[in-house]
């Protein structure tokens, strides 16, 4: 009898057990990948506070290895800020009329966080700061699984819906340790679950793993986005994506200096967008081999990249509307564009794809022979190493098809032929507009113009001094207004011998001479 009680207290013993060096739960068989059992820890170097913003009813803590307690130090956001000794309105992790939890550490402590379950939601979240600086390790998990009688789970493998979004806000006084991981062990990944986790954490250098083969909407979204100290990417192992699943993950970590493989080959909505937007560091980028295309697939995907020195291959021959939207707008060191053999085109599919790329000569074929509204607008604005354009083969326009396209190009000699008689809305607006170095004007043999299709076409071209309009009709509204402002002073126009044109800089700028076809 003596010893069947003995061994229900060791038992009992057992489950209590709660300290952060231990207090898992390994009832479940370990996957080999998963040795994280660490319960998630912040352990400083400085003494400061602690703040548990919007907390949820679960959240307990526990201090250097003693009894898992209730946090019960409570103060507004405004009593927070008198704290930190700044205004609740500056830029901090404050958030005004919220409530936080705050903890008193010192140099040395170690502070070990648990709770049961997610209680975050579309509008609020629970968020983890520091006025002291520390460093962060363990497993995420120790939030999600605590149980009653003291145990968790490090091996749970799901992670509800908005459940770590915003965790830890703003956060700049988290570390990394030098021997100890931050461990997120989650495979069966919901909506929304990492979506700006570490959003602007300045001093994480290092992502933690993330082993998830199948994404969730929303599931990374800026994750790391600010995070300017870190280097390198996690690998991505991840082959069924979700609609914008890595959208911003890692926009402006301005220190990245290499890009993670992306092996998936079925796209969907807005999975890259933004993914790498402004790494100024960033110097190579991963393959893309999808060749089937979704709604904004990688949009602004590269933008601001500004060491990006070569751009991957993009094979799609069908594009999907915005699929490559700003993809590699202001990528400043970009010296040659990737081949684009897609014959058939969408809305936006081009839109700002190259824009800013200064160091850009020379523009790939473009074969499609059918246009999409606004395909390629601003494709090539302000690339100002372009000297020559590239053919345009295309019979059928639509609009603003290549309004913007060479704007600012200002090394650009030569234009394109533009042989098209039917035009559309705003097809050639501002086209080339600001080419400082183009003398001749390509012939424009249309001979009914419609609304703003020549507005603002060669407006700021200093240099030209010879243009051929064959047009007839010129009465649609804006069709040629401001078309040819800032234009040399001294050229030839040639028209219809049947039209007639007003002078000016919306018609035939005053001081050129008027020569009939």
């Amino acid at each position: 009898m003596l010893k069947k009680l003995f061994l229900i207290t060791v038992v009992f013993a057992v489950l209590a057990l709660c300290a952060c060096s231990n207090g898992s739960d390994s009832s479940e068989e370990t996957p080999e990948d998963i040795k994280c059992t660490t319960p998630l820890t912040f352990e400083f170097t400085q003494n400061g506070y602690f703040f548990i913003g919007h907390p949820w009813n679960t959240i307990r803590y526990s201090k250097n290895d003693g009894d898992v307690e209730v946090p019960t130090y409570i103060r507004t956001s405004q009593e927070v800020a008198d704290l930190l000794g700044v205004d609740e309105d500056d830029e901090t992790f404050i958030r005004s009329d919220e409530m936080y939890f705050v903890i008193d550490v010192s140099v040395g402590d170690k502070l070990c966080l648990y709770a049961s379950e997610c209680e975050n939601d579309e509008y609020d979240y629970m968020t983890l700061n520091s006025s002291a600086d520390c460093f962060v390790y363990g497993n995420v998990m120790s939030l999600l699984t605590h149980s009653t009688n003291g145990a968790w789970n490090p091996y749970e493998k799901e992670v509800p819906e908005y459940a770590f979004r915003y965790l830890f806000y703003y956060e700049n006084h988290f570390k990394n340790h030098d021997s100890e991981e931050f461990c997120l062990p989650a495979t069966n990944l919901s909506k929304n679950c990492y979506e700006y986790m570490f959003i602007s954490c300045e001093n994480i250098t290092k992502a933690p793993k993330l082993p998830a083969i199948t994404l969730a909407k929303n599931c990374y979204k800026e994750m790391f986005s600010g995070c300017t100290g870190l280097k390198e990417a996690p690998e991505l192992p991840a082959k069924r994506l979700a609609e914008y699943c890595y959208n911003g993950m890692f926009s402006c970590c301005e220190n990245l200096t290499k890009a993670p493989k992306l092996p998936a080959t079925t796209l969907v909505e807005n999975c890259y967008s933004s993914m790498f937007s402004d790494c100024s560091s960033l110097t190579q980028a991963p393959a893309l081999p999808a060749t089937t295309l979704e709604y904004h697939c990688y949009s602004s995907m590269f933008n601001d990249c500004k060491k990006l020195a070569a751009a991957p291959a993009l094979p799609a021959k069908t594009l999907a509307g915005g699929c490559y939207y700003a993809m590699f707008k202001g990528c400043e060191s970009l010296t040659q564009a990737p081949a684009l053999p897609a014959t058939k085109l969408n809305e936006y599919c081009y839109w700002k794809m190259f824009k800013g790329c200064s160091k850009l000569t020379k523009a790939p074929a473009l074969p499609a022979t059918s246009l999409a509204n606004w395909c390629y607008t601003f494709m090539f604005s302000d690339c100002t190493e372009l000297t020559e354009a590239p053919e345009l083969p295309a019979t059928t326009l639509a609009d603003f098809c290549y309004s913007s396209m060479f704007e600012g190009c200002s090394k650009l000699t030569k234009a394109p032929a533009l042989p098209v008689m039917t035009l559309e809305e705003a097809c050639y607006q501002e086209m080339f507009e600001n080419c400082i170095s183009l003398t001749e004007a390509p012939v424009l043999p249309a001979t009914t113009l419609v609304v703003s299709c020549y507005e603002g076409m060669f407006n700021g071209c200093t240099m030209l001094n010879k243009v051929v309009c064959l047009a007839t009709k010129i009465d649609a509204k804006y069709c040629v207004n401001s078309w040819l402002s800032g234009v040399a002073a001294t050229g030839t126009f040639k028209q219809a011998a049947s039209t007639t044109w007003p002078q000016g800089d919306s018609g035939i700028p005053s001081g050129w001479q008027v020569v009939n076809n």
